[in-house]
């Protein structure tokens, strides 16, 4: 059997994280640009802080955590199985 080796993976976000505003709240996914926005912090260098750090791995979550942020949502809404409506948030 031949072993190939293969480039270290390149880590991308999705982030799942809920939003809240005066109103309500709303659940939504975050991909790799924006999340590295909201954390301040690369995917790769978070799951090197994951590895090693613990404590400020936490950190970078906390650190965004009760912040005022201006965000644009893009909706998808799918039609069918007897539930029109509203599916997620991009």
């Amino acid at each position: 059997m031949r072993r190939r080796s293969f480039p270290a993976p390149a880590y991308r976000y999705m982030l799942n994280v809920e939003i809240v505003d005066y109103t309500e709240s709303r659940y939504v996914s975050l991909f790799n640009d924006e999340a590295e926005r909201l954390l301040g912090i690369k995917a790769e260098e978070l799951n090197a802080l994951q590895l090693s750090n613990s404590e400020a791995f936490e950190r970078v979550f906390q650190s965004a955590l009760l912040k005022e942020y201006v965000m644009t949502l893009r909706v998808k809404v799918r039609e069918g199985e007897g539930r029109d409506g509203v599916v997620g948030f991009e």
